[in-house]
């Protein structure tokens, strides 16, 4: 009797601790940017627990529990370990022959394996933690979109916990029906009749729906009809299926007629000012040129700019940065090729459709519909904005994922692991948890030094010196930091105005996986004219300009160097291409000198000037006459 009872209060001790386990990984997956919670009315722009630092976390958790680990891959199928493996070697070799790539960026490209392996290793305690990991994200996001709009912030009321319209309105998607029945578990415990229950959690569900059509995401609203549309055909018997396929096919034909009647001109205007055909073309001319292993998990911004389209840059939403095109299959055939592909569709669709097809034969338990239902509307929004890769929505639909993948993936338990569990396999695996562990603490470490000291120097008086030193330890500290380090030449070229330490920072930029940042070589530029470098200056415009064909700022900024050294050729050449480029974006010379001397930002969205300055104050307004 005593060792039966002895058996027991290890066994709940080790729920105990799987369960603790699970809360903190949810916990560190909800301090992405911590501000948001204490300054929801205006949060830094900096990065704490990072994407590369939760899968050192998830890595370091899985390897605390060698038996699951040992029992859960003896059970994987030899086809998904294959697809698993192989995924692994891509993503972890291309640390290795991509310059620049770090740990944060081993980390973000090991995410797509390691959240969902975290997820089915501690699943039973993942399921009990997940519902109040939505549920935070879920009651914060409305928070923040309700006070935006009492504030009357009309430009980010709808952004949320995500700072992304499209974003939240996934969250809301996918964490309502989660809400929704975690309030309906805690009133029946409660005691209140299942009548009562019912009309209360109409509640959440009414809020969380409202909410989600005011977020006006058309891509998250079509992936939401898609999957409701699939799960209710799902209920129907096989009788009722057939007539509501026919009704559904005469109002197809009929919603075709009169789209063809009414729509096209509509939908034609909306595809010439939308850019995400034009970076669909360019990333399969990407694709073309790289195509076994992709140009890098997290290359896609840096090695896309050769490949942006003419066209791009006459599109309504025009972005300093493109780091995804806006299609999750695209992206992940750019980033790790046709064999990193391969194994993503075993990994992530295969789960999918295997439970679809149970679904539709009604051989799944209905317990897991949340769960395909959450996945399936992010992999549908993601094949229009890839929100797989951003955060908070990367890590729900990795976390779903997992759920899929330990139901689809795994055969039957053979009674033991094929993997023997000795004690030396086991003081392995604990020493292999703490050494990650370690380095995702030390990640988060790095991270939140760089973000507090940027703060710092953003709210704090310093003098000149001390700004300088602080600015070169945190480049020390974290160099990878692309947030911070933006922030920090921002600082740099605005509070300071040093250009010795502007081209410090471009420096510790260019070492890094993303060389070619947004605007980097016009700051340079600026850097080098102002120590009068001319010759530098001119070659760093002329690479901006070739990163942004169609910007008028690096193209002026050469024409004056040109005038100062009176390059006739130069001249004559620059004020030729500068006519073009302001007849190609309907650009007239007062707005043009409102771009130079007043907005910048505007050379990418010129038709934003406002009306008295020349310009139109909205896409596809026409523009006011000189």
């Amino acid at each position: 009797m005593e060792k039966i009872m002895d058996e027991i209060n290890v066994s709940t001790e080790k729920k105990s601790f799987s369960l603790i386990i699970s809360c903190l990984f949810f916990l560190s997956a909800l301090l992405f940017n911590p501000s948001i919670y204490f300054a929801p009315h205006r949060p830094w722009p900096m990065l704490f627990a990072s994407c590369g630092a939760l899968s050192f976390l998830a890595a370091g958790l899985i390897f605390l529990s060698p038996a699951r680990v040992a029992e859960l891959f003896s059970r994987m199928k030899k086809w998904v370990l294959a697809a698993f493996i192989l995924f692994f070697l891509i993503s972890f070799g291309q640390c290795f022959f991509i310059a620049g790539y770090s740990l944060e960026c081993m980390g973000s490209n090991l995410i797509f394996l390691l959240v969902p392996l975290f997820i089915c290793v501690y699943k039973k305690e993942a399921e009990k933690v997940f519902p109040y990991f939505l549920l935070v994200l879920w009651g914060w996001g409305l928070f923040l979109m309700v006070l935006a709009r009492a504030i009357r912030s009309i430009n980010y009321w709808r952004s949320g916990v995500s700072g992304n319209s499209n974003w939240s309105a996934a969250i809301l998607a996918v964490a309502t029906p989660f809400v929704v029945l975690l309030f309906y578990d805690y009133l029946r415990k409660k005691g209140i009749s299942k009548r009562v229950t019912i009309f209360l959690c109409c509640i959440p569900a009414l809020m969380g729906t409202g909410y989600f059509l005011y977020c006006r995401s058309a891509a998250c609203l079509l992936a939401v009809l898609a999957a409701s549309v699939f799960l209710f055909f799902c209920f129907l018997s096989a009788k009722w299926r057939k007539i509501f396929f026919l009704i559904g096919l005469i109002c197809t034909i009929a919603g075709v007629l009169l789209f063809l009647r009414f729509g096209v001109d509509r939908l034609a205007g909306r595809m010439a000012y939308d850019e995400r055909t034009v970076l669909w073309e360019g990333t399969i001319n990407m694709i073309a040129d790289h195509p076994l292993f992709g140009v890098g998990g997290q290359s896609f911004e840096n090695a896309f700019v050769p490949y942006k389209p003419l066209d791009l840059f006459l599109k309504k939403h025009v972005a300093p940065r493109t780091g995804h095109p806006h299609n999750q299959i695209l992206y992940m055939l750019a980033s790790f090729g046709f064999a990193g592909w391969f194994c993503y569709l075993i990994l992530h669709f295969y789960p999918l459709l295997f439970t679809a097809v149970r679904l539709w034969k009604k051989e799944e338990d209905l317990s897991i519909l949340p769960y395909f239902f959450g996945a399936a509307v992010l992999t549908l929004h993601a094949q229009l904005d890839v929100v797989s890769v951003n955060w908070p929505t990367n890590i729900m639909e990795l976390s779903l994922l997992g759920f899929l993948w330990h139901r689809t993936l795994f055969a039957e338990s053979r009674g033991k692991s094929c993997i023997k569990q000795g004690k030396i396999f086991c003081k392995t695996s604990m020493v292999c948890g703490g050494i990650l562990l370690l380095l995702a603490c030390s990640m988060v470490c790095r991270s939140t030094y760089a973000s507090c000291g940027v703060q710092a120097l953003m709210t704090k008086k310093f003098t000149p010196q001390a700004s300088r030193e602080r600015v070169r330890n945190i480049l020390k500290v974290y160099p990878e930091g692309y947030t911070q380090n933006y922030a920090l030449l921002s600082f740099s070229r605005m509070i300071l105005n040093d250009p010795l330490l502007t081209l410090e920072i471009t420096d510790v930029m260019q070492k890094m996986h993303t060389p070619e940042y947004g605007n980097i070589h016009l700051f340079r530029g600026d850097a080098y004219s102002l120590l009068k470098k001319y010759d530098e200056a001119f070659s760093e415009y002329k690479k901006e300009a070739r990163n942004w064909p169609l910007a008028v700022v690096p193209v002026c900024k050469m024409l004056v160097l040109a005038q100062m050294q009176k390059d006739s050729n130069a001249i004559f050449s620059l004020q030729q291409l500068l006519a073009k480029i302001m007849e190609a974006k309907n650009i007239n010379k007062r707005m043009l000198e409102y771009i130079l001397y007043k907005e910048p930002s505007l050379d990418l969205r010129p038709w934003l000037v406002p009306r008295k300055y020349g310009g139109q104050e909205g896409f596809g307004q026409p523009i006011q006459s000189e």
